[in-house]
């Protein structure tokens, strides 16, 4: 019997789900049954998971499903003090006992999280299709750089100013790192840059002596574990000349006069 057969009939469906999280650097399985079930050679763990149907519309949130785990799940607690540093992306597969065939059902990333007053935890998934219907950016007329340190159009290569050593304290709310390497540079030299801890990364919005602030704290971060952090750029093409040496690529209208003359007129 083949897998549309067993969705369609009324006796012989013994359906089940395997549900694949992914981060940048781990992954995490699930299945909504009571037993562990092995595809692949993966081992998917059983869970209390389920998914709401998808919701076929044109508006938006069209194709967005809705997943439900309990509070102290594991894929909750990590929206719990902090989110996590790269996409999460979501992978449901649906099969039927009996049938080694696997049929994908969605594709797509974890967008937000709702814990819930009956312990639960709600989970806005938004498939894969949604991504093309976001506008691309396109470049201003402003003074500012529209590009963005480090990319393909900046040109300036990240590896060449990446500082590396040991965290020497970390404050009690996460939120301020002190570094001996931080001090060998200026002050505000990492401000809008950004450290980084295997595959997380967290932005710095100030840098004075050997202390960086972070925009938001870092799990995991203890005295003595090595860190990269990387330089910020203000955008200027004084600052992209000075800094980086980068003004040929600079991509920003420094010149653009003070007045409008649309606005104020000509005189």
């Amino acid at each position: 019997m083949s897998f549309d057969e067993r969705e369609t009939s009324s006796y012989d469906g013994q359906p089940f789900e395997l549900f694949r999280f992914a981060t940048e650097d781990a992954e995490y399985l699930f299945t909504g049954g009571d037993e562990k079930r092995t595809y692949q050679d993966a081992a998917y763990g059983p869970s209390i998971i389920t998914h709401s149907g998808t919701n076929q519309s044109t508006e938006v949130s069209g194709g967005h499903i809705t997943v439900t785990v309990p509070r102290d799940h594991a894929i909750a607690t990590m929206f719990v003090a902090f989110i996590p540093s790269t996409p999460l992306y979501l992978t449901i597969l649906r099969g039927h006992d009996g049938d080694d065939q696997m049929m994908v059902v969605f594709t797509g990333r974890v967008q937000s999280c709702k814990f819930m007053p009956d312990d639960t935890c709600e989970l806005d998934c938004a498939p894969e299709s949604e991504l093309l219907k976001r506008e691309i950016a396109t470049a201003l007329f402003q003074r500012p750089c529209n590009r963005a340190l480090f990319d393909d159009g900046c040109g300036v290569n990240k590896e060449t100013y990446r500082k590396s050593g040991a965290i020497a304290e970390v404050s009690a709310d996460g939120l301020t790192i002190a570094a001996d390497f931080f001090a060998a540079m200026p002050n505000d030299w990492f401000a809008t840059g950004y450290i980084e801890q295997a595959a997380h990364k967290r932005m710095i919005v100030s840098h004075t002596g050997n202390t960086v602030t972070l925009m938001n704290a870092m799990p995991g971060l203890f005295a003595g574990m090595e860190i990269n952090a990387y330089p910020g750029c203000d955008r200027t093409h004084g600052g992209c000349v000075s800094k980086f040496d980068n003004g040929t690529n600079f991509l920003g209208y420094q010149w653009i006069p003070n007045k409008n003359p649309f606005s104020s007129g000509v005189r």
